[in-house]
């Protein structure tokens, strides 16, 4: 190994140090930052860290909770180089910037690989269409929401295992849902973490069931998280990540008024999973 690079696993010592790295740009590496500072999340992270030349440059997440696990990086390319080295798994997403998609390649045998972007909308520069009735899920509507996740991403699990795992999530998240026809139609997830990432929220998990899609509930439901983030005197800024071929959601995002802030690269190691 170069000797003007050294590896650690992070600890106490560092958290401060590359929480600092990582507020450079609070957007881009906003999950980083929620999975730092958020307790539950944390749990389910294994961090490693890159100096060079004395100076913190570079990082590596693997974060279990969700199968395949997710690696997030980015930092100095020598320093990546190293890092990869410590990565033995056979099967995961790799989350980081097109220019160091050819280190991952040149390591791994990546199976299929994705653009997303990640889009920003600043406070002041939002439209808002809130054109239906909008409610925030609680614990009573994890078994619809697992239902509705369900056809977005099919996994094996009978239901019931994941209701007490789901109730707890909806518990301690913002996660907006349109009910119609009696069931629920289309969800949005907000995640905020304050005062750890001050400035920025995210929107996740927009999702509308294939049988209630052009009705504008998604428009509705993203307007809604957005005047909820911006409720918070704190927070400047809205970020979402979107495959960059989605151009309905693409659409969807533009007209409440976010624009393209950068791109990431998803490689699939052994795995099929779509962005």
């Amino acid at each position: 190994m170069d000797t003007s690079i050294k590896l650690r696993k992070l600890s106490e010592e560092f958290t401060g140090e590359l929480g600092s790295y990582l507020r450079v740009d609070p957007i881009y590496n906003f999950y980083p930052l929620y999975d730092l500072y958020d307790a539950v999340s944390h749990r389910k992270t294994l961090w490693h860290i890159g100096f060079k030349n004395g100076h913190l440059a570079g990082f590596l997440l693997i974060y279990r909770g969700e199968t395949p696990p997710s690696i997030i990086l980015d930092g100095d390319r020598d320093v990546i180089t190293h890092l990869l080295d410590i990565v033995k798994i056979d099967e995961a997403t790799f989350h980081l910037s097109p220019t160091l998609s050819d280190i991952v390649k040149n390591k791994f045998p990546v199976k299929s690989e994705y653009t997303t972007e990640i889009m920003s909308l600043r406070k002041g520069e939002e439209t808002l269409y809130i054109k239906h009735d909008v409610k925030l899920l609680n614990e009573d509507h994890a078994v619809d929401f697992l239902r509705l996740m369900r056809e977005w991403r099919p996994v094996p699990n009978d239901i019931t295992e994941e209701v007490e795992k789901t109730m707890g999530e909806l518990k301690r998240s913002d996660i907006y849902g349109i009910f119609t026809d009696g069931r629920l139609a289309s969800v949005v997830q907000l995640k905020k973490l304050l005062p750890h990432i001050p400035e920025v929220c995210w929107i996740g998990r927009v999702f509308t069931s294939r049988k209630y899609r052009s009705r504008g509930f998604a428009t509705s439901l993203v307007s809604k998280a957005v005047e909820e983030a911006f409720k918070c005197e704190s927070v400047k800024y809205v970020g979402l990540g979107v495959r960059s071929d989605n151009i309905p959601a693409k659409h969807v995002y533009m007209k409440v008024g976010f624009k393209k802030y950068r791109d990431r690269c998803w490689l699939n190691l052994n795995t099929e999973i779509t962005p």
